[in-house]
């Protein structure tokens, strides 16, 4: 046997393993179908030729992508691409250690806005809360007496 011979035979099916891996990955990331209404549904003849479609688009956008040099020429031109940057405003302030420059912020976190009920709406419903704690007061001491002399009762 011819050494180069079976260098291209070796190359041939170096070939043929890295075409069918190409193709085997791009099944790996082809998309799948969307659940149909019936969840009972057996596999169509349809179904398959679809599928196989789908498996070959991807295995063929994997081939070509990876067969075209990438074009690095523009990378270079990022550098130059202006960014938007925001107008930010600083105010300077002295310190015990010396001046420093400090971001100023609109305040979102507190609202000074005063949100209290007026004094007339808060004695108007003070009662209805009188009455509830009084309820509550009353009976934290009456049912528990209430208990205790129906455990010590004689029968």
């Amino acid at each position: 046997p011819d050494p180069a011979e079976s260098t291209t035979h070796a190359f041939g099916k170096m070939k043929l393993l890295l075409t069918l891996l190409t193709v085997a990955s791009a099944a790996a990331f082809a998309p799948k179908a969307l659940p149909r209404a019936s969840f009972n549904r057996a596999v169509t003849p349809r179904a398959v030729p679809v599928a196989l479609v789908d498996v070959a688009a991807g295995a063929a956008a994997a081939a070509v992508l990876s067969s075209q040099p990438m074009d690095t020429s523009m990378l270079s031109n990022m550098a130059n691409v202006p960014m938007m940057v925001s107008a930010t405003k600083y105010e300077t302030k002295e310190g015990i250690y010396g001046e420093y420059q400090v971001e100023v912020k609109e305040q979102a976190v507190d609202d000074a806005r005063s949100t209290f009920k007026s004094a007339k709406a808060t004695k108007k419903g003070k009662n209805k809360y009188v009455a509830v704690l009084g309820v509550l007061l009353v009976g934290s001491f009456l049912i528990p007496m209430l208990q205790y002399f129906w455990y010590v009762r004689e029968d």
